[in-house]
């Protein structure tokens, strides 16, 4: 396993809990916290947040007999392996561009090894599972008939219906590719054009003021609603009008899928993933901070009419240069 937290911890402890019944063997990150209890058939090998310990842990897993191998967090098997898969949660992995969404130098490192290791020893899982249309026709291209489209969300309980504490909610973090700097700023714009609304975003006061020193967060109306669980994170849309989505590239995105469930609004960026899992009240261009905005102005049946460019003929331009 290479996954424990965000949207791929979400699916990972929502497959352990169909599990519980299952005899299973287990090589999960030691900082992976389950959120229930851990079921008698599990033999649990907690592994270290290291490449070292993961790398010899994979070669391990290999020798242990088995009817279905699962390597659940983007990193194959390094050795061919029978009856196994591989489900793909990271969709930037498939390409080596989307190092441009990792900010710092041992980011870029740590995703170029783990492209490496994927493109290297995908083919030592008999099949890969990935989600949406996008992810899949990419990975054909370099594995062929051993890409399977399955994609799968956790079972959802109906959330009663709540009184809506929030106009807009965010959910996701700092990840560069969801877009989170470029909707703060579309809140600046939106204030200085006379609107300002609520945005609750699912981080913390002073995660956010670390990444943004420079804002005043009081000026904005902007509720931190710190990391929340799944259950609560159901709760937090449905107490919000709106669902506001900004990300580039997502392997399925869980959050558009609960804000449908709990027929809250979307407005998302206008990327075919998006139309896959919803259909959205109205959509911007993600990396367009006026494009978002007009998009809040459309959603909320405010005109915000662009000011026009005062076009002149060509006579008046050649007087001006003539003068």
């Amino acid at each position: 396993d290479n996954i424990r937290s965000k949207g791929g911890g979400v699916l990972l402890q929502a497959l352990l809990d169909q599990l519980r019944d299952v005899k299973l063997r287990m090589f999960i990150n030691d900082d992976f916290r389950f959120a229930n209890k851990i079921s008698i058939n599990w033999i649990i090998h907690k592994v270290p947040n290291n490449f070292i310990f993961k790398f010899l842990k994979n070669i391990q897993s290999i020798f242990y007999n088995s009817d279905i191998k699962l390597y659940f967090g983007n990193i194959p098997p390094f050795f061919k392996t029978k009856n196994s898969y591989l489900f793909i949660q990271n969709a930037l992995l498939l390409e080596v561009k989307n190092i441009k969404y990792y900010n710092n130098l041992f980011l870029k490192i740590q995703f170029i090894i783990n492209f490496l290791l994927l493109r290297i020893f995908g083919r030592n899982c008999d099949k890969i599972i990935l989600q949406n249309n996008h992810s899949v026709s990419i990975a054909r291209k370099i594995w062929n008939n051993d890409v399977i489209q399955f994609p799968f969300i956790p079972s959802m309980k109906k959330v009663p219906t709540l009184k809506k504490k929030y106009e807009f909610i965010f959910v996701g973090g700092f990840d560069k590719h969801k877009n989170l700097s470029n909707v703060i700023q579309s809140w600046e714009l939106c204030k200085k054009l006379g609107v300002l609304s609520s945005i609750a975003i699912t981080v913390t006061e002073s995660e956010f003021k670390k990444y943004f020193s420079s804002l005043n967060t009081n000026d904005l109306n902007i509720v931190f609603l710190g990391h929340l669980s799944h259950t609560e994170t159901m709760t937090a849309i449905s107490e919000s009008k709106c669902l506001i989505f900004s990300s580039t590239i997502e392997s399925l995105a869980l959050p558009l899928i609960e804000a449908k469930f709990c027929n809250v609004d979307i407005i998302a960026s206008e990327q075919d993933f998006v139309y896959e899992v919803c259909n959205p009240n109205t959509t911007f261009v993600e990396t367009n901070i006026n494009s978002i905005c007009r998009a809040i102005f459309r959603y909320k049946k405010i005109e915000k009419r662009t000011k026009l460019l005062n076009i002149k003929n060509i006579k008046k331009f050649k007087q001006h240069i003539l003068k």
